[in-house]
């Protein structure tokens, strides 16, 4: 243990490595330099201490040097304790080791929340496919305008229902709002009619072109409603069986919900062989190193910032100071919300992003130094994680034939 230590204290390129000073020393830093700003300006002994012990001009360098090494060692330890918590704090964001009563709430909200999107997805499908279906009918529709004959302009002013059904999906369409089959089919079906009623009138050939306007803006709406709802539920969900109830916990399971659903791969068990792949490349383990370092830091913070708050609540509730610990006790946790909570999320997801790159660009490499030959086509790859995952995972009998490098 002392020879461990002694390796340490000798080692300090190690302790002052990029990943440690950004996602712990710094934090750690920030946490005790408020603390001593805050007793400084409020502690009147401490403040005496201070200006006696570290500003008086008469203290000897070798006083100073033992206090200014104490502190040193002293964030040294806090950091290297911020560091070794940090794997337990994102948990906790996670919500991965909340009690379930607590947890139970937070799940139903989330899974309510993928379930609107499901269905937004549905929906979106739904129209597109009920549009593509009955496009040529529709078109067929519009085109008797212009083939039928009619009573010419005397029967325009009859047209109003056409015009009102047109100007109110317009209406939706300039508030890029989603227009419904039934809308559509409504719109031709009155259209159809009144052609039939009134004749191919010049006012009923010139509805034509808004009509097709319509019928356009909504398939290509439906589209992309089911493009930016499939990609939001991807970006911040994984399988729905497995909803946690934070936001934050489900932008982490993001990735393997990716690895899943794209080539039918566990990846949690192929993670350090990926790691490994990615260390090849010096740019590749540069940006996994610093994007986790990152997420680190604001995990950090958000804790050791809700830790300041609290502390401090309690200092001046206990000292009388009724003002000032209710204003901390609200300001801590708003700014914990507000700022290190939605920073971590973000960057947790930029994180997530990174790992299916990795996945994407190295899966091939992870086969090679398994020793597993390459997959020839998709269909082929996906039978080959799986029986991975059986094979080595479960340890069920799936045999794999492993391909040697010639001597």
């Amino acid at each position: 243990m002392l020879s461990s230590l002694l390796t340490q204290l000798t080692s300090l390129q190690a302790f002052f490595s990029r990943a440690f000073l950004i996602a712990a020393l710094l934090p750690t830093l920030l946490f005790l330099f408020l603390n001593a700003v805050i007793f400084y300006l409020w502690s009147w002994p401490v403040h005496d201490w201070v200006r006696s012990q570290l500003l008086d001009a008469t203290v000897s360098v070798l006083d100073k040097t033992i206090l200014f090494a104490g502190f040193f060692f002293a964030l040294w330890i806090a950091s290297y304790i911020t560091a070794a918590l940090t794997p337990l704090w994102i948990r906790t964001l996670e919500g991965r080791n909340w009690w379930s009563w607590l947890s139970k709430g937070g799940a139903t909200y989330h899974l309510n929340r993928y379930r609107d999107l499901s269905l937004q997805i549905e929906k979106a499908v739904r129209i597109h496919v009920d549009i593509d279906r009955n496009r040529k009918k529709w078109d067929q529709k519009i085109q008797n305008a212009f083939t039928g004959a009619g009573p010419g302009k005397s029967g325009a002013a009859s047209t109003t229902n056409t015009q009102n059904l047109i100007k109110g999906l317009q209406g939706d369409s300039a508030i890029h709002k989603l227009i419904e089959f039934k809308d559509l089919e409504s719109l031709v079906d009155t259209y159809d009619q009144e052609l039939r009623t009134l004749g191919a009138t010049d006012t009923l050939k010139r509805l034509a072109s808004d009509i097709t306007l319509l019928i356009d803006y909504a398939s290509i709406r439906a589209k992309g409603e089911y493009s930016g709802c499939l990609n939001e539920r991807n970006l911040n969900f994984g399988e729905v069986a497995k909803i946690a109830p934070t936001k934050f916990g489900n932008i982490g399971l993001s990735a393997q919900a990716y690895a899943t659903r794209a080539y039918g791969c566990n990846l949690a068990l192929i993670w350090s062989s990926l790691r490994h792949a990615a260390e090849k490349t010096e740019n590749i383990a540069k940006e996994l190193e610093n994007c986790k370092s990152r997420l680190d830091f604001l995990v950090a913070c958000f804790w050791l910032t809700l830790l300041l708050a609290v502390e401090w609540a309690l200092l001046f509730a206990f000292n009388g100071d009724v003002l000032p610990a209710l204003i901390i006790a609200f300001a801590g946790p708003l700014i914990c919300w507000m700022l290190w909570y939605g920073a971590a999320v973000e960057q947790y997801r930029s994180l997530q992003d990174l790992i299916i790159s990795l996945l994407n660009h190295l899966r091939f490499q992870v086969l090679s130094d398994l020793r597993l030959g390459l997959p020839i086509d998709l269909n082929e790859e996906r039978e080959l994680w799986r029986v991975i995952e059986l094979g080595i995972g479960s340890g069920e009998p799936f045999n794999l034939r492993y391909q040697h490098p010639s001597p």
